[in-house]
């Protein structure tokens, strides 16, 4: 039987294990994320810059146009808000949507990842990365 560390950032066997942060703050590429006592209901320790999932941070994506391999179909993208983007034309927001100081982030340890801040200013650095937990754009209904 594996022997498991129940902190936050803990490890299974050696494997770290995923951990919950409360959503403090949402930028376009990362997270700021700080630990929850839901007991005290209050926040506890310091806070915690966490890289958003790839599939939604702007740096992979902003400005860009993508064609499909297989068929030739080509997508252009421009992000318009940290939750939302258009894509050639169509508008897309994030689902679930990502609310501050209510969204509980899944976070896992990672190397550390480079990512752009708002405004192209100094990068931000983090050592953890968001698991998307089916967060997802999807088109804004009609």
């Amino acid at each position: 039987m594996l022997e498991r560390d129940r902190t936050p950032g803990g490890r299974a066997g050696g494997v770290p294990l995923p951990f919950e942060l409360r959503l403090k703050a949402i930028h376009y590429d990362y997270l700021v994320c700080q630990r929850w006592d839901a007991t005290a209901e209050a926040y506890v320790g310091g806070a915690i810059n966490v890289a958003r999932a790839a599939i939604t941070r702007r740096l992979e994506y902003d400005g860009k146009t993508l064609t499909d391999p297989v068929d030739g179909t080509s997508w252009t993208y421009d992000y318009t808000g940290v939750q939302e983007r258009t894509v050639s034309g169509e508008e897309q927001v994030i689902v679930p949507r990502l609310i501050e100081d209510e969204s509980s982030i899944l976070i896992m340890p990672c190397q550390p990842i480079t990512v752009r801040n708002d405004g192209d200013t100094a990068d931000v650095i983090c050592q953890y990365v968001e698991l998307p937990q089916g967060r997802a754009f999807a088109k804004v209904p009609e």
